[in-house]
């Protein structure tokens, strides 16, 4: 299964952003230590979560789930478009992690691989979706 839907343009970046539920965004580099670290703890976390592996889109073509993950190579320098949506979102770091929540950009983002944060702010944000 793919588990992250690895992110190209900015449109695709509108697309998957702007979509009921919830959204996590990684902002990595190839070259990042921690970036290669984290992205396989992620996945292993949330597909051994079955409330979070249920609710799992991972096709950038129906993105219709709760929950999707995508990967913005914000270390690219080839790509203008993927360095500039780094930029936009205000990324000094990597790894950081943003939020979006039917469509909205959330305060609460995570810079490190702290993967019990994400985890922490994505159920969370799920929560909130599901009781309203």
């Amino acid at each position: 299964m793919t588990f992250y839907i690895e992110i190209t343009s900015q449109d695709e970046f509108d697309a998957v952003t702007s979509k009921s539920g919830v959204c996590v965004v990684d902002f990595y580099a190839k070259w990042c230590g921690p970036c290669k670290k984290l992205s396989p703890e992620l996945q292993a976390a949330v597909e051994n979560n079955s409330v979070l592996n249920t609710l799992l889109s991972s096709d950038i073509s129906n993105v219709d789930g709760l929950l999707t993950f995508v990967k913005v190579n914000s270390g690219d320098a080839d790509n203008e478009e993927l360095i500039d949506i780094a930029t936009d979102a205000k990324v000094k770091a990597l790894p950081t992690i943003i939020f979006y929540k039917n469509g909205e950009l959330q305060t609460t983002r995570v810079e490190g691989s702290n993967l019990t944060k994400i985890l922490n702010v994505t159920n969370s944000l799920i929560d909130e979706l599901t009781k309203n």
